[in-house]
């Protein structure tokens, strides 16, 4: 985890006071790398780089950052880890280069200036980036494949500036006196998804780089994005096509996922797998330890507390028994914390007012607090489990899955529900009789289109507070699929194709923001085992029976815990974070002050609500209770902004 910043006058005028001002960016990012930092300023002072580090690869060395080439003539500015970078090294080697340290900053910095942007095709890794020619006057942005890393920017005036967050980008806007104004479907979008749309931010003119995509800037030219890679799921559609065993298809699995732990367990630091009692975290736990064979330590919040109300939950296996039981058989050396319910109104104070990046869901206390335990432990890698559920599917998604199923198999049902569909009236009406899998929420799309699992409310309830003719197109922001899919869609069925959404949309601009906000607070970086594009590739061709079945998800994975763990633990009911249970956020209101700050907002003279929205929010009657820490967020966040 480290943090990069920068500023580049494509326009060719020298930027004024540039040294300055990219000394106070770069610090805004201290907290993302806190062991080294530095700065790069062009001698025409047209470009400006910083760099804050967490070492991660061979620690020990300090480098003079960002990192300058060799030849003297490129910068780097470099988040993230190239896991492949030892072999990429001896490669290089072979071909004249010489490298200084044991880093794979070196080694992309070096890669990058040999063989330019084609360099790409051979990183197996996470990252953003920025790589400054400094002879041609010429700079490259790139985003990871997956978007694990993140990288937003602004274009305005003649200059790009970029970073890891979008903080030091508002500064710079506001030292040049550039409004900053609050995204109005940034808001809309949140009221949808819990988050702006796909390369948006809260903020109107800062953007977030699309994952797979690279920015290229020179001197009187307009920057421009393209996209230099992308899935290829259908890699595999022979595979699947010949119906192999499912012996066969764990073989397969558990080369892929075996080469992937390997490459991403770090050679230099201390690292810890977090253990939840879920079935994806026991997979990492399993392949982390080598089937028990390795040593390894496991990690396990305990936040659940009195989450179980019924007598009959109470005997189900609990998350903290699960993780035990998994720790037992891998014989890992386990560790157990409580949450701290004292410390989360602090956390959620302090972030509620920096949520620029229009990352709004609470449940990220939960990796911050993993995240501060880690630092008691003097752990500076984590890994997570992030991914599995998109690929594989949410208990959720089965019940779109489902209906997709019935309505494929009786055209008349699906031609009556369409009908039924169209009106609001009957919509309500039907929701009322308890019939929703009878009601097709978009009856005029004829595209690919489920609602993700962080969907928070449909067209008709927003509708309510917000007029839909404001809607335009963002309730379909996730859930779809990009175009650049078009080639392969018609050859994916339904649970392939909700694969491909997350991993497209809601894996880089939402999961991997939250785990990002989680983590980067406290310096420590989450590795994600489950998001490695040949793995991600293989499980989004998947058939429908790795998913569903029986009204459960999952059942590839479960099978795996079941026959290398436990039976029990395979067949765990997915919980859920509790931050997400409507009983936890109300223990807190009074001391955040939820009510009476949104109460007192203006922000339904600003933004497009409607009269009475206020009103509507507040009263419990209207049922609008899970939009009160959103639109708090957004409240402490626009008065924030006023006051910087």
């Amino acid at each position: 985890m480290c943090g990069i910043v920068g500023i580049f006058g494509f326009n060719g005028k020298p930027i004024n006071n540039l040294n300055s001002r990219i000394k106070k960016m770069t610090a805004m990012l201290r907290h993302r790398g806190p062991d080294q930092e530095g700065i790069f300023v062009s001698k025409d002072n047209l470009c400006a780089i910083g760099n804050t580090r967490l070492s991660i690869t061979d620690p020990n060395c300090k480098l003079k950052l960002p990192l300058l080439s060799n030849n003297k003539n490129f910068i780097l500015t470099f988040n993230g880890e190239i896991y492949n970078y030892n072999l990429l090294r001896k490669s290089l080697s072979y071909k004249g280069c010489k490298f200084k340290t044991k880093t794979d900053t070196e080694v992309l910095l070096e890669g990058l200036v040999l063989e330019d942007k084609k360099f790409l095709d051979k990183l197996d890794g996470m990252w953003a980036f920025g790589f400054y020619d400094i002879s041609r006057k010429k700079l490259i942005l790139s985003r990871d494949l997956l978007g694990e890393r993140h990288l937003f920017y602004c274009v305005v005036n003649g200059q790009i500036i970029f970073a890891s967050e979008p903080q030091p980008i508002i500064y710079y806007l506001k030292s040049e006196n550039i409004s900053v104004d609050i995204d109005d479907n940034s808001v809309i979008c949140s009221m949808f998804f819990y988050a702006c749309e796909p390369g948006k931010t809260l903020i109107k003119n800062i953007k977030r780089l699309f994952p797979g995509r690279n920015i290229v800037c020179e001197i009187n030219k307009e920057p421009r994005e393209y996209l230099y890679k992308k899935l290829h799921p259908e890699k595999w559609f022979d595979f699947f096509l010949k119906s192999p065993s499912e012996k066969k298809i764990f073989e397969t699995f558990n080369e892929i996922l075996s080469e992937t732990v390997n490459l991403r367990t770090p050679l230099d630091v201390p690292y810890i797998s977090s253990l939840s009692g879920g079935i994806d975290s026991a997979i990492v736990a399993l392949y982390n330890s080598n089937f028990g064979k390795k040593k390894i330590d496991t990690l396990f919040l305990d936040s659940f507390g009195n989450i179980y109300n019924s007598e009959d939950d109470h005997k189900k296996l609990t998350e903290k028994a699960a993780a035990r039981i998994t720790s037992s058989k891998l014989k890992t050396s386990h560790h157990e914390f409580q949450f701290d319910h004292k410390e989360s109104p602090k956390i959620l104070l302090d972030l509620s007012k920096n949520c620029f990046d229009c990352m709004f869901e609470a449940g990220f206390i939960m990796t911050r607090q993993l995240a501060m335990e880690m630092k008691k432990k003097n752990k500076k890698v984590i890994f997570m489990s992030d991914g599995l559920d998109e690929l594989l599917g949410y208990a959720d998604d089965y019940q779109s899955w489902e209906q997709n199923k019935y309505f494929n198999s009786n055209n008349l049902k699906l031609s009556a529900s369409r009908l039924f569909s169209t009106s609001r009236f009957t919509r309500s009406i039907l929701r009322k009789l308890g019939m929703n899998k009878f009601i097709i929420e978009h009856p005029k799309k004829n595209d690919f289109y489920f609602s993700p699992i962080h969907s928070l409310g449909n067209s008709d309830f927003v509708s309510m507070i917000i007029d839909q003719k404001n809607h335009k197109d963002l309730v379909f922001s996730y859930g779809t699929i990009d175009n650049i899919y078009d080639d392969i869609i018609k050859h994916l069925n339904f649970s392939q194709k909700m694969a491909l959404s997350y991993c497209n949309k809601s894996l880089p601009d939402w999961f991997n923001l939250r785990s990002d906000k989680g983590f980067f607070g406290t310096s420590v970086e989450c590795r994600l085992i489950f998001q490695d594009p040949k793995l991600v590739e293989f499980l989004i061709s998947a058939p429908d029976k790795m998913r569903f079945s029986n009204k459960k998800a999952k059942i590839f994975a479960r099978n795996i815990v079941k026959n290398f763990i436990s039976e029990d633990v395979s067949l765990r009911k997915k919980y859920g974070q509790p931050m997400a249970q409507t009983k936890n956020l109300p223990e807190w209101e009074k001391e955040l002050n939820i009510k009476d700050t949104i109460a007192n907002s203006d922000i339904f003279n600003i933004l497009p609500f409607k009269k009475g929205a206020k009103e509507k929010i507040i009263n419990p009657k209207y049922g609008f209770n899970k939009y009160k820490w959103i639109l708090y967020c957004i409240t402490r966040t626009m008065n924030n902004l006023k006051l910087n």
